[in-house]
């Protein structure tokens, strides 16, 4: 036993404490579970991803390979500087990426992923990727932009042949996994970025209902609409009548909020009352669910406190965004203790789901911030499987048929990872 402890204190990170609590007795317990016991749990655990930006998931060899054929030099941000490029076990984070960064980075990633072979590719590759991870339920989300079909000719493609690239790959990539005991359900929300303008929303909120009523071959995987973008920019209210419009066509919605400070009523501050203005104005729309909610005022939970909307939680884009590591290579287990929300939503079981927002750019995937989570608040498998389950209940898919039965199948495999 003390040989044990003894090993406990020299190598501290080699195991999770989770913490349960037998209320009966009041008798507290801890169980301890090695870090690689739980990082093959984490990955073994069916997984629902809600929050994923298709151009945020490109491989970092991809992009390389893309920048290369273009003749493009990708900034520091996006060029290793040393072997700790990738994950660890210790949740090293080897490039600042806080949100003015990140909103360059798109820029550079865009520029690289302009032409439709590109797409099909990052598509291809992201699908593969979630799958691996042991994601059962995707929902990727992209705004539809002008790109070129072919680079030699430099002919452009509209919008909506746009999603069409990306629904193709979506129904290669059901046909080729069909036999699957667990494939891959893809689904698409179209985006709408408020960086653009009123216009552009109500072309892509078109776009998105005439796919989501099509009876062809794309039918079935376009479920919503997103509303994101750079929060400096605009004003998120301008947009709310074309969410109307999709809500009005029976289309699901889910809005980023919260990711910038975020002031009073009467604040003086102009940017503050105008972050406040924002987020009073989409939690009076109440969209379906909420991206990030980072920085919103109570009256903001006072106006969802009798019917909450479900949160799209992304630990490592919320710890590197917010700079919550203040150091290069700094902690994202110490950063995550710092978020604003995520404690408080985890303790009094707020609706939520884990995401990974950009893998690609954050270095990331599903079953590393399931794992990062875990570590963090000391959950339980039980709970962490809880967690999941409940997330599934969020999920933009149409279809009751589908719903129910990849409800029925996460309880299987959850009940045979994690026994009651």
């Amino acid at each position: 036993f003390f040989r044990k402890r003894h090993r406990q204190r020299q190598q501290p990170w080699r195991f999770y404490r989770a913490r349960i609590v037998v209320k009966r007795k009041r008798v507290k317990a801890d169980i301890l579970y090695t870090m690689e016991d739980l990082c093959k749990w984490t990955t073994a655990l069916p997984k629902i991803e809600l929050h994923a930006h298709l151009n945020g998931c490109v491989r970092w060899e991809t992009l390389s390979d893309l920048a290369s054929q273009r003749g493009i030099n990708l900034s520091s941000h996006l060029t290793p500087t040393n072997g700790n490029e990738q994950k660890t076990p210790s949740m090293l984070t080897s490039k600042r990426r806080n949100l003015k960064d990140c909103f360059e980075i798109f820029d550079e990633i865009h520029n690289c992923v302009n032409d439709t072979n590109a797409l099909r590719r990052i598509t291809r590759e992201a699908l593969k990727d979630f799958a691996a991870e042991q994601v059962w339920y995707l929902e990727l989300r992209s705004t539809p932009r002008s790109i070129f079909t072919d680079l030699s000719k430099g002919a452009l493609c509209d919008k909506r042949t746009y999603i069409q690239t990306i629904l193709e790959e979506f129904e290669r990539f059901v046909q080729s996994s069909g036999a699957s005991s667990a494939p891959l359900i893809p689904r698409l929300l179209i985006s709408i970025d408020r960086s653009g303008s009123v216009e552009d929303a109500v072309e892509n909120v078109s776009l998105a209902v005439e796919f989501s009523r099509s009876t062809g071959r794309y039918s079935g995987f376009v479920v919503g609409v997103d509303l994101g973008g750079n929060p400096f920019k605009n004003d998120v209210r301008d947009f709310i009548p074309a969410l109307q419009m999709a809500r009005n066509a029976g289309l699901k919605i889910s809005a980023h909020v919260g990711e910038i400070p975020c002031g009073t009523q009467n604040d003086s501050n102009p940017s503050l009352k105008r972050a406040y203005d924002e987020a009073m104005a989409v939690a009076s729309f109440k969209p379906d669910r909420i991206g990030h909610a980072l920085f919103v005022p109570d009256d903001f939970w006072t106006l969802l406190n009798e019917d909450p909307v479900p949160v799209e939680c992304c630990p490592t884009s919320n710890v590197m965004t917010l700079e919550l590591t203040h150091h290069e290579y700094g902690n994202l287990e110490d950063g995550l203790r710092n978020h604003p929300q995520l404690s408080k939503w985890l303790e009094t079981d707020y609706p939520l789901s884990i995401n990974t927002d950009d893998p690609g750019v954050f270095l990331t995937n599903a079953s590393s911030e399931w794992q990062m989570v875990a570590n963090t608040f000391h959950l339980t498998k039980r709970r962490l499987a809880d967690v999941v389950l409940r997330s599934s209940h969020h999920i933009f898919e149409p279809s009751s048929v589908i719903r129910t039965d990849l409800v029925q199948r996460l309880s299987e495999r959850i009940n045979i990872l994690c026994p009651q």
